[in-house]
């Protein structure tokens, strides 16, 4: 999404928060919650997330466009940019928080990946709603992140009690060198870091995890002195950075929701996963009324986004093999699957919906034209170095 809308609520620090973002999306839509409301109430539509340092009533105007935004099937995303404790970040709604030295690169970034986690996990609800288990998981599935592993490193004991003694239900694990970090990394099974280290190692440690594509997505909240020491935490990579002043159960707070951010992000890709498996393995063909369903529900989502879905043939988008379709005498054997399809689902994003339907054949429903121009860019680009021609 090159411009996306953000709606500002920042109380008394709303021009500083303000000006941060301009600084992290130079191109982005800025609107005020109050704005925001009004152009929901005359044109329909939300802005694409809200970010707040305030807290949030019932009846504020943040808590209002959200409640509005997911009754139609949009997931609203909310990013707090607030120091620890700061904010009570177990109020609802509230997905992402971001401390307030993040620089504006890494903002943007933040901001990005939460938008994209959202859309990813609207498309699997949308899924699993209108085809069903069999194409898409569990209706209700558990996303509880009690029981995951924390992996702690420098000063584990306390941070180990702090978690504790604050609710945090989590297992925690302690790795004394850098060493001992990527050998239990490497083990698997564990869902976040947290790091309580001095500021040259952190950022080697952090900057180094984001190099290995097993670790890219995995929750790290650093502590740091605040200011350039913070900034550079982040720059390298790290997922959040608290002052090591923080209080504990501010802590606690920040890394269950990252915590959460990565059960979401896990539940959203197997079941985009399992509807592609269905679809490219098992050959499955969709039902036209649960197709019909689907592409309602998606447009009522986009609606209040301003935007509608972009269907499109497959064979619009690229013919297939032509040696293929110019045998007429059977000497080439019949590929068991659709080339057209399995290039399209290469070049397709997990919330690109790629599908074949019942009485329609091959399908692509984009979620925009800019989505739609992407998406051929990436078609063409595997068919122009394959010898699929």
């Amino acid at each position: 999404m090159s411009a996306p809308a953000i709606a500002v609520d920042g109380g008394g620090a709303g021009d500083a928060l303000r000006t941060l973002l301009q600084a992290a999306l130079p191109q982005g839509l800025l609107l005020d919650t109050n704005g925001a409301l009004a152009r929901f109430r005359d044109l329909g539509v939300v802005p694409d997330a809200v970010v707040t340092t305030a807290p949030q009533t019932a009846d504020a105007p943040m808590s209002v466009l959200v409640r509005h935004a997911r009754a139609a099937g949009s997931m609203l995303p909310v990013i707090a940019v607030a120091q620890a404790g700061a904010l009570p970040v177990c109020q609802p709604h509230i997905d992402t928080a971001v401390d307030p030295d993040c620089p504006p690169e890494r903002l943007a970034w933040r901001i990005g990946e939460t938008l994209r986690l959202s859309v990813r996990l609207e498309e699997a609800l949308l899924r699993r709603i209108a085809f069903g288990s069999g194409f898409a998981g569990p209706r209700h599935p558990c996303v509880s992140h009690a029981g995951a592993t924390v992996l702690i490193h420098g000063d584990g004991q306390r941070l180990g009690l702090a978690l504790a003694e604050h609710g945090s239900r989590v297992a925690t694990q302690g790795a004394f060198s850098v060493a001992q970090v990527h050998e239990q990394l490497a083990q698997g099974g564990v869902c976040a870091l947290l790091i309580d280290a001095p500021c040259a190692r952190t950022i080697d440690l952090v900057a180094a995890l984001r190099r290995d594509p097993r670790h890219v997505s995995l929750a790290i909240l650093a502590l740091a002195t605040p200011g350039e020491e913070a900034q550079e935490i982040h720059r390298a990579g790290a997922s959040d950075v608290l002052s090591r002043a923080a209080p504990a159960a501010a802590i606690a707070a920040r890394l269950s929701l990252l915590l959460r951010s990565g059960v979401r992000r896990s539940l959203s890709s197997a079941r985009l996963e399992r509807f592609r498996e269905a679809v490219l393995v098992r050959d499955a063909e969709l039902d036209a009324t649960c197709y019909a369903d689907y592409l309602k529900r998606l447009s009522r989502a986009l609606a209040v986004r301003g935007r509608r879905p972009v269907v499109v043939r497959l064979k619009d988008v690229h013919a297939g093999p032509r040696h293929l379709a110019l045998a007429n005498d059977d000497a080439f054997e019949r590929v068991p699957q659709s080339p057209v399809l399995s290039t399209a689902l290469a070049a397709s994003r997990d919330e690109d919906f790629i599908a074949r339907v019942e009485q329609m054949g091959e399908l692509a429903v984009l979620r925009d034209e800019e989505a739609l121009a992407a998406f051929r860019r990436r078609v063409a680009g595997i068919v122009e170095r394959t010898s699929f021609t």
